[in-house]
């Protein structure tokens, strides 16, 4: 059952990949509040990945991490009103990350053209290098337009068709 479609409000807004996070839509490279349809954030196309009060968001070179806060803000009479934005927790760079992206726990594993990362996504993290959040990189033929985790192994689907499985020691 369709909820609501604001037609006129958001005709020049949306895409094919939809992906619904918590209480928020992301269709587009916008957030939308999905109880109601309305724009709460704008972050640009993305591939994204729920993250704890919050998100990742993959592009072909950077992964970055944000968290919903509550700011009061004054709306268009003056009057303070309590509204939800967006903080940026952090940024890796030289992260390939525009196909796929998941998060396992405190890591965040980011998947793109020819390579394969896994990083520290812990917010409380020391603001440090872009390097020191990176845990593991490997290269990778293709393109990674999949990503899994299951028994402590992660897998990998590529654009030609082949599934890689990585695991601990091996």
């Amino acid at each position: 059952e369709l909820a609501f479609f604001h037609l006129q409000k958001n005709r020049a807004i949306g895409g094919t990949f939809a992906a619904l996070l918590g209480d928020k839509l992301f269709n587009g490279g916008v957030a939308f509040a999905a109880e109601a349809g309305e724009v709460v954030a704008k972050v640009g196309f993305s591939s994204v990945a729920e993250f704890p009060n919050g998100f990742v968001s993959g592009t072909e070179n950077q992964v970055r991490a944000f968290g919903w806060v509550v700011e009061e803000k004054p709306d268009r009479k003056g009057k303070l009103v309590k509204v939800q934005t967006l903080k940026s927790l952090w940024t890796v760079n030289q992260v390939a990350a525009a196909n796929c992206l998941v998060v396992a726990g405190d890591k965040v594993v980011a998947g793109g053209k020819e390579q394969i990362t896994i990083l520290d996504g812990r917010i409380s993290k020391e603001e440090n290098p872009d390097a020191s959040r990176v845990l593991w990189k490997s290269e990778l033929a293709g393109t990674a337009c999949g990503l899994a985790i299951s028994d402590n192994r992660l897998f990998v689907a590529t654009n030609d068709g082949v599934i890689h499985c990585y695991a601990p020691g091996g």
